[in-house]
């Protein structure tokens, strides 16, 4: 490594080595560490075989690419897997394109390897889901969008309202970085004049065109995300709520980037020592500053103000550009002894945090009497819903209903890809109804000893031509101590069959 002779070949190659690396240590530890696949993964893939514009808990997309994926690896699991890696390195991508126009190729490099130990870029990349892809949409977003404010091209401003409007369709905290990024636009002098341009109004077209079939969605059904979204912040408001919950959101913020101010520290000249920018690069350190603090306080803001309770996770996109806002607000070290101390500690720590999620998924287990969801035989459960459907009809599979984790397990895994009942609910699965479930036929599924008598005599009055079969018992997949799964099961055939 020298940062003197060829700073710009060898900062371009170990960010290339670093990227690689980073890609191929986390899938390997979600491949080989986790033996069923995670909560939210299910989920996402078994709402993306509907393909609709919206879901009672979140919008479209990341539903959409976690199918979309999914087909093209013939309902394997890894796909998705690699899916999320891609969305990760798709915010250090971002990160380094915009600090390669501002900052020496090594303060760049830096920018993207402060984030690493940050567990929003490890930690929790192994399971895909709203926020992973939420992530990439902020970050291109930002990227682009500075393209397009010093640039001025169409392009630009095209992709930025795109990524922009994959966003909002991943989560609807990007709202949150919108009214941050037209507040900056009104405030900064040279940000204002891009008003006077097309590019802002081809913006706002291009997200519009994006998002606008989800908003019909969500008028369509009630605003039913956002009815899921407001429950999520928890009842009724205490009076020390509206003081508590912020506090407590900036606590696990600060949590989740403590390792990344630490490490920071290795390069940062100490005392810190404000840099003096001019022309684009204070143009930059101001826009990445409003970019970064300006969701976290709106968030702030709107939970001393509603008393709600704001999830830890809410916070994942928020900090893709900490490094580089750090580097452009204080003087940092780039000697070649500095470089090397931080390099291999930021490895250091990135290895630490795989070893330790890969033991807390592969080992985890052996301190619990229960199976968690990377434990669960997920495949197993298919495959026995699979044979006790061919032995009594060789109609095609095409739906299960009941419990949504067992039959999301078979509608994720099975390469036949059948549609899940959510609960048995036409709210939480608009794509189906009892008539058509009973038309088509399908296996229903529930937790044993859970859901008791009572539900099989709903079972029964609801579905009086389904056949109860004798409860399952599936051992974990890892650990014999860990109680069996205990799962009902009842064979609704076609009625075509049925008669």
């Amino acid at each position: 490594m020298n940062a003197v002779e060829d700073p710009g070949k060898v900062a371009v190659r170990l960010y290339g080595l670093f990227a690689v690396g980073h890609t191929i240590l986390w899938f390997m530890v979600a491949c080989l560490s986790q033996a069923n696949a995670p909560f939210d993964h299910i989920e996402m893939v078994y709402w993306g075989h509907e393909w609709q514009w919206g879901y009672y808990k979140h919008p479209p997309l990341t539903a959409w690419l976690a199918e979309f994926v999914s087909l093209l690896g013939g309902s394997r699991v890894w796909p998705v897997y690699l899916l999320s890696m891609f969305c990760i390195l798709g915010c250090f991508h971002a990160v380094w394109r915009i600090s390669r126009r501002v900052l020496s190729p090594w303060q760049a490099l830096l920018a993207v390897l402060i984030i690493e130990p940050s567990v929003y870029f490890g930690w929790t990349s192994t399971e895909f889901n709203n926020n992973i892809s939420a992530k990439v949409c902020w970050a291109m977003f930002v990227w682009f969008l500075y393209r397009g404010m010093q640039s001025g091209g169409t392009a630009s401003w095209l992709s930025a309202g795109l990524w922009l409007g994959g966003a909002i369709l991943s989560k609807y905290d990007a709202g949150l970085l919108l009214v941050a990024c037209v507040g900056f636009s009104l405030i900064h002098p040279e940000a204002r004049q891009r008003w006077r341009t097309s590019g802002p109004w081809l913006l706002m077209l291009a997200a519009a065109l994006v998002t606008g079939p989800h908003l019909l969605w969500m008028w369509e059904h009630d605003f039913a995300t956002l009815h899921y979204l407001r429950s999520r912040v928890g009842p009724q408001p205490t009076v020390m709520g509206h003081v508590l919950n912020p506090l407590a959101f900036v606590g696990s913020q600060l949590g989740a980037i403590a390792p990344c101010l630490l490490v920071a520290l290795l390069v940062l000249q100490w005392p810190l020592k404000r840099r003096v920018l001019v022309g684009e690069a204070k143009f930059a350190r101001d826009y990445l500053t409003c970019v970064l603090l300006g969701p976290l306080v709106l968030a702030c803001l709107f939970s001393a103000i509603s008393g709600g309770r704001l999830r830890s996770m809410w916070g994942a996109a928020m900090f893709t550009y900490l490094g580089a806002v750090l580097l452009l607000w204080f003087e940092s070290k780039t000697d070649r002894a500095t470089l090397r101390r931080f390099v291999l500690t930021v490895a250091g720590l990135g290895l630490l945090m795989a070893v330790g999620a890969a033991g807390r998924n592969a080992l985890g287990g052996h301190f619990k009497d229960h199976v968690s969801r990377v434990e669960f035989p997920g495949l197993r459960l298919s495959e026995l819903v699979r044979e006790s459907w061919s032995q009594r009809t060789t109609a095609p599979l095409r739906n299960t209903g009941g419990d949504w984790w067992l039959c999301g397990n078979v509608g994720a895994l099975l390469p036949e890809r059948p549609s899940v009942y959510t609960d048995l609910n036409e709210k939480l699965a608009p794509w189906m109804n009892d008539d058509v479930f009973r038309r088509q036929g399908g296996v229903i599924l529930w937790q044993e000893p859970d859901a008791g008598q009572e539900f099989r005599a709903i079972l029964k009055e609801r579905f009086p031509a389904a056949t109860l079969l004798d409860t399952v018992n599936i051992p974990s997949v890892r650990f014999p101590h860990q109680k069996p799964v205990s799962i009902g099961m009842a064979i609704l055939l076609p009625e075509t069959e049925a008669k």
